[in-house]
């Protein structure tokens, strides 16, 4: 299961946390080097001798003292009671014997003393143990040392092992912020070339491009819209290549269905008017043809121009507050000699109380009537018709079943396409295929559903009309 992305603004956080967090191991790295350095020089001989530490010797008589007398100090040999035996240097104080007192005032840095020193016990080369006091002016080393008073070479050692460390801490800094902008920018590159690679092949139109990577929040929102964006088009590209291909399939059938009875009228036509037909009852057979082919032309032009209109997306049907059970029983009386004709069996469930809902009385009354139409049309004598009417909580249902001759099985996926028809054969009494999805479009117009179901509780074909109960708010 993927961890829920975090954000960008907490990505940032984290990063700059470890880019502060480099910085801070830059400056240890940094101070580490520098004592290092002045340890290396130390160990080489570079640093000035100052300390008693660093000259001590057994034959203290040659012991070295320059660099003590270049910063105003010398040296002092004292035996084990602390008297002066030697002095090398120029020697600035009158001390030739210390006290115990005296001692801790001159080793300690923080005294007020005008003299400091460090002090060295060694043994002298008869054996005897001395120590070695170097001393030299409190101003000159203290531990907050002025390192302008210092010798050349002192001085010069730390400014340049504290160059080589300033210069050491610029290369780790330069380091860490070329990596951490590395770091920043793959994270945000990565994503943004994703999606500017994705926009690219989606141009081409290969609207199956799909975009995976891991991201922020985000980015991850943008991944996810331009997923969806991407399947949108590509539903909306293949219901346009739908569309295109149901066109072509209308403007064949409406140019096949038009051009026989054109094509019938024009032949009789053109024998009417040469005389050729001279029997006065083979004339009336020719005339009342032309009359049902110029009917049904009529038809077929009157169906397409409703479907034509229907389809538009600025048709809006005139939606009024009426009794929906009583619309449905005035329909029925107006079949009801047709159906008594081929003796069909009725049954209808229609409730006495008002359902009270909002549609358009003309248009509906079409799509219900181009239903009964049908079961009327393509059903034997004896068929039973059940009409009945179902209120849920939502929505109201209406459903008109038969247990006729139910509808090709090859066909029902299409039913409501335009020019579709129930019998297989094109005759010319067989409408116009457009009836059904004439009803489902109006159907949809009022936000509702038209469904085929078959083989439906002992009825081979039971088309179901649901529609909202919603209140018309404009009416």
């Amino acid at each position: 299961m993927n961890r829920k992305a975090q954000s960008i603004f907490l990505s940032l956080v984290k990063k700059y946390v470890v880019f502060v967090l480099l910085i801070i191991l830059s400056l240890a790295l940094t101070f580490i080097f520098i004592i290092y350095q002045i340890n290396t020089s130390a160990e080489k001989g570079n640093i000035p001798k100052i300390t008693s530490a660093s000259i001590v010797r057994s034959d203290y008589e040659n012991i070295y003292t320059k660099d003590i007398e270049d910063i105003q100090g010398w040296v002092e040999i004292l035996d084990a009671n602390m008297n002066v035996i030697f002095t090398k240097g120029t020697k600035k104080d009158a001390y030739y014997k210390y006290s115990e007192q005296d001692m801790i005032n001159t080793l300690n840095m923080d005294s007020t003393s005008k003299y400091l020193g460090t002090l060295q016990k060694f043994k002298s080369h008869n054996g005897k143990e001395l120590y070695c006091l170097v001393k030299y002016p409190s101003d000159a080393f203290k531990l907050q040392f002025n390192l302008k008073k210092f010798p050349y070479e002192t001085g010069s050692i730390i400014y340049n092992n504290l160059i080589k460390g300033c210069v050491f801490f610029l290369l780790l800094s330069i380091t860490n912020i070329v990596l951490f902008s590395i770091w920043t920018s793959k994270k945000i590159n990565k994503p943004l070339m994703e999606l500017t690679k994705g926009i690219t092949t989606m141009t081409d139109g290969n609207y199956d491009t799909k975009l995976e990577f891991k991201a922020e929040k985000e980015f991850a929102a943008i991944r996810d819209s331009f997923n969806y964006m991407t399947e949108k088009l590509k539903t909306t590209e293949e219901e346009k290549e739908r569309i295109q291909q149901s066109r072509n399939r209308i403007l064949i059938d409406l140019s096949h269905d038009i051009r026989t009875p054109i094509s019938t009228i024009q032949c009789f036509s053109k024998a009417l008017d040469e005389g050729l037909i001279e029997d006065q009852d083979k004339k009336q057979r020719y005339y009342h043809t032309i009359y049902t082919k110029c009917g049904r032309v009529s038809e077929l032009i009157n169906d397409l121009f409703e479907f034509v209109k229907l389809e538009s997306t600025d048709y809006k049907p005139l939606l009024v507050e009426s009794d929906f059970c009583e619309f449905i029983r005035e329909i029925i009386t107006e079949f009801y000699d047709e159906m008594e004709e081929k003796k069909y069996k009725l049954e209808i469930c229609i409730p006495e109380r008002e359902i009270v809902i909002a549609f358009d009385e003309n248009i509906m009354n079409r799509a219900i009537s181009n239903l009964l139409c049908n079961a009327l049309k393509y059903n034997t004598e004896g068929t039973k018709l059940r009409i009945e009417i179902k209120e849920l909580s939502s929505t109201v249902l209406l459903e008109i079943g038969d247990n006729g001759s139910g509808i090709p099985k090859h066909i029902q996926d299409i039913i409501f396409d335009p020019f579709v028809r129930g019998d297989e054969a094109r005759k010319s009494d067989g409408g116009t295929g457009l009836g059904l999805a004439i009803a489902k479009k109006i159907v949809e117009k009022h936000n509702g559903k038209l469904e085929l179901y078959t083989n439906n509780n002992g009825e081979k074909t039971t088309f179901t009309i649901t529609l909202n109960k919603h209140k018309c708010t404009d009416c």
